[in-house]
């Protein structure tokens, strides 16, 4: 079942599907060696087709679980993660992960994938989003609070990045 939930200027946000999983691994190993806001160095993902297809099933009838992915001219842009709590006590609160190709920041795509994971959010009883962010990215911030994340606290030393430990936010909203 394809779930589309924007469209516009040829940017489709849609849930991620078992047909898209090597695409989907390409855009992440291409944002990975874009940026060095997101967890993992160029190279270091090591996903097979067979391991994402497994992850992709994973999220599968899960009320409090999505992948979405941004689609521009038929090529993969961006994508946005909620991983729900696995159990009673903490299955409301999603975890966030979101990523976009440099040549589409600014055009809001993050934006789009950001609120897709919140109109799933409040359409699967899911109460709390949080993510992570380092603390000099201002570009993420901004976006972030202007969706309505707010700063719970700073994660000291939280990620080691070219030689250099670095900060991170830790933001949540609540739905």
């Amino acid at each position: 079942m394809e779930n589309q939930i924007e469209e516009s200027n040829l940017l489709i946000i849609r849930e991620l599907q078992i047909r898209d999983a090597a695409r989907f691994i390409e855009l992440n190993r291409q944002i990975d060696s874009e940026t060095k806001n997101m967890l993992l160095e160029p190279k270091e993902r090591t996903t097979t087709l067979d391991q994402q297809e497994s992850i992709i099933n994973s999220f599968e009838n899960r009320d409090n679980r999505v992948i979405f992915i941004a689609e521009k001219d038929l090529e993969l842009v961006g994508f946005s993660v909620a991983n729900g709590g696995e159990f009673v006590r903490n299955r409301q609160t999603a975890s966030v992960v979101i990523g976009v190709r440099r040549s589409c920041w600014g055009m809001g795509v993050g934006g789009s994938l950001l609120n897709a994971i919140r109109q799933w959010a409040v359409n699967n009883s899911i109460h709390r989003l949080e993510l992570t962010v380092r603390t000099d990215n201002s570009r993420a911030l901004s976006l972030y609070k202007s969706i309505g994340f707010v700063v719970e606290g700073r994660r000291v030393n939280s990620l080691y990045v070219d030689g250099t430990y670095v900060d991170e936010f830790y933001m949540a909203m609540l739905v």
